[in-house]
């Protein structure tokens, strides 16, 4: 008990000048800088009001009065007001009326599905200060659908869709569009992959050039059954638009109607993809694919309630229908690709880990074990996919090494003899609850890497305190 006394001296000195400290860390992270120290000032003013509205929100969440925690975004600089003003740059709702109807006629509706693990969905955004929501949650629609086609996964352009597709399709760029125009254009122009039209969060000149996949249609979903079908069938993400106005600091949790969301179609402000749903403590939700960077919600994710129209995700929600010529496009750029891809993934992978090796042999050596673990893991991934393995894999920080290697680093922990000075655990009277996160709870410390040392042991001795 005395070490709490300390602690809680040790919390009220730092109270005092973590505020500034988490500023600072704020605009380091964010990369924020403002034209003078008065702004400077004036940010910090309404990031120390946010910061403490957090507080109180998490609070609320802790006793159950809300559903969902919140935690500082890259929004905390902004006014309730400057952040609408932020989303309310859309394009009016109407729909086109060339869509398609949807048919459910034979759907057997799932239980549960997440199209992140079917391996149709794309890396999370961050759309910056454009209002490029639309582009980002009609391009993942046409992502999702070109995997589903032939189970490769491109990322495409979001910026041709914010340069070129205004004027007659009535989308704004960076002020503002809606999905069904923006698939209005992919219908007449296809759309280009992003690599060779990448994203600049700013809205210029249109640079069309050709195209990677093109849609012949889309279909609108009526009501949030149609959506419920539309996902859990082989139709892939689908596009929707919500009112996002209470959510600029969203963490963790379901967002439900006690977030003060409207549910009306004239304050839908932010369009989003679903990439599936499931439940949890019998709550039904949505898994939604934001375009505000990992960073935020849930690595970039947010979970809305279902079934209730919550934040009007039932009223704005399509998805396109491939052009199967387009497919060969697609295949083309897919086998010109692959022959380099793999070079290019080995660069990244030692970009993103900081590898470097001795020699020019050294590196060919190391490039053989990766093309060989990357080769593993696709195998290993198909099997996933089939369900004989239950877990997936990716790339990682150990890719370079073999088998070998990778259990040596292992095999440098000390002995296993247990001290004799350890207290016996009593379980008389425990109620064993049926699941439980403690990230959830607050009480977990942000993720470390040990690196090469063989340091586990500290990492979890520490982690218990």
């Amino acid at each position: 008990m005395k070490s709490l006394v300390v602690v809680a001296a040790l919390v009220l000195v730092a109270c005092a000048s973590s505020i500034k400290e988490e500023w600072q860390q704020f605009k380091l992270i964010h990369g924020k800088t403002y034209r003078s120290l008065v702004e400077d000032k004036n940010r910090f003013s309404i990031f120390q009001d946010n910061v403490r509205m957090i507080q109180e929100h998490n609070k609320k969440y802790e006793s159950g009065e809300v559903s969902y925690a919140m935690k500082v975004t890259q929004f905390a600089d902004m006014t309730q007001q400057e952040f609408l003003d932020l989303l309310k740059t859309q394009g009016k709702a109407d729909r086109p009326r060339n869509a398609l109807e949807f048919d459910s006629t034979g759907i057997e509706i799932k239980t549960a599905i997440d199209w992140r693990k079917k391996g149709a969905v794309t890396a999370v955004k961050d759309q910056g200060q454009c209002g490029s929501c639309w582009a980002f949650s009609a391009v993942g629609s046409i992502e999702g659908q070109l995997f589903l086609k032939n189970k490769t996964l491109i990322d495409l352009s979001v910026q041709e869709l914010v340069d070129c597709a205004t004027g007659k399709y009535e989308n704004l760029g960076c002020k503002g569009g809606f999905m069904d125009n923006a698939f209005e254009y992919v219908m007449d122009h296809g759309i280009q992959s992003d690599e060779s039209y990448p994203y600049e969060a700013i809205a210029s000149e249109c640079k069309r050039k050709g195209y990677a996949v093109k849609i012949k249609s889309f279909v609108d979903l009526k009501d949030e059954k149609e959506v419920t079908a539309a996902v859990s069938a082989s139709k892939g993400p689908v596009s929707a638009a919500i009112d996002a106005s209470t959510m600029p600091f969203y963490s963790h949790g379901i967002v439900d109607k006690r977030s003060r969301c409207s549910s009306l179609l004239k304050d839908l402000d932010h369009g989003v993809l679903i990439v599936g749903y499931g439940s949890e403590d019998g709550v039904d939700y949505w898994i939604v694919k934001n375009s505000w960077g990992a960073d935020w919600g849930e690595h970039g994710y947010v979970r809305i309630k279902r079934n209730v129209n919550a934040c009007g995700i039932a009223l704005y929600n399509s998805y396109p229908v491939l052009n199967m010529k387009s497919l060969v496009v697609v295949a083309t750029l897919v086998l010109v690709a692959c022959a380099s891809s793999i070079k290019e993934e080995w660069q990244q992978f030692k970009l993103i880990h900081g590898k470097t090796y001795r020699s020019l042999v050294e590196d060919k050596h190391r490039f053989s074990i990766f093309q060989d673990n990357v080769r593993m893991i696709q195998e290993h991934n198909k099997k996933y996919e089939s369900g004989e393995a239950s877990y997936a894999m990716k790339v990682t920080q150990f890719a370079d090494m073999t088998q070998q290697e990778f259990l040596d680093l292992l095999k440098t922990q000390g002995k296993a003899d247990r001290p004799r000075n350890a207290l016996e655990f009593d379980s008389t009277g425990i109620e064993t609850k049926t699941a439980i996160d403690w990230r959830k709870k607050g009480a977990v410390t942000a993720v470390k890497n040990q690196g090469q040392c063989g340091a586990c042991w500290a990492f979890s001795a520490v982690r218990i305190f």
